[in-house]
């Protein structure tokens, strides 16, 4: 694998002095300089701006930040029960590997609604009511 090049990453603030100078935009309050390998490029933004870039890094990185346990593993079953019924129940002539991911994929459900199941009541789980809410969940979605 080719190594990447490195990068670097400055930001700062826009001083009186550089607001006033040529080559600065009147309107910019932070300056992002990333240097790419031997390329340099400059990008100028508003404050509103920054906070927006980084709120949406920080979704990107951290998808679960803020949110319980419970809601986690409620995403995650939602998402593993949209694609089966997506892609529902291979044909009887599939190949093997497709009947082993579907396997896969219900087992990963099972486990996924299982957990929630013994999170919401620990001393009386109720694996089927939480795969039927999961698909409910799914299917009020997709209307």
């Amino acid at each position: 694998m080719p190594k990447m090049p490195q990068f670097e990453i400055t930001v700062r603030g826009v001083t009186a002095v550089e607001s006033n100078s040529d080559g600065f935009s009147d309107w910019a309050e932070i300056i992002l300089d990333v240097q790419y390998g031997s390329h340099v490029r400059r990008i100028e933004l508003t404050r509103a701006a920054g906070q927006e870039i980084l709120e949406q890094l920080n979704k990107a990185l951290h998808p679960w930040a803020g949110k319980s346990i419970r809601e986690t593993v409620e995403e995650e079953l939602d998402t593993v029960v949209e694609r089966l019924l997506a892609e529902g129940k291979p044909d009887p002539g599939a190949e093997p590997g497709e009947y082993i991911e579907y396997g896969e994929e219900r087992g990963r459900a099972q486990g996924l609604a299982t957990a929630l199941a013994v999170f919401i009541n620990p001393y009386k789980p109720n694996v089927p009511e939480t795969k039927r809410a999961a698909a409910e969940r799914v299917r009020a979605r997709e209307t």
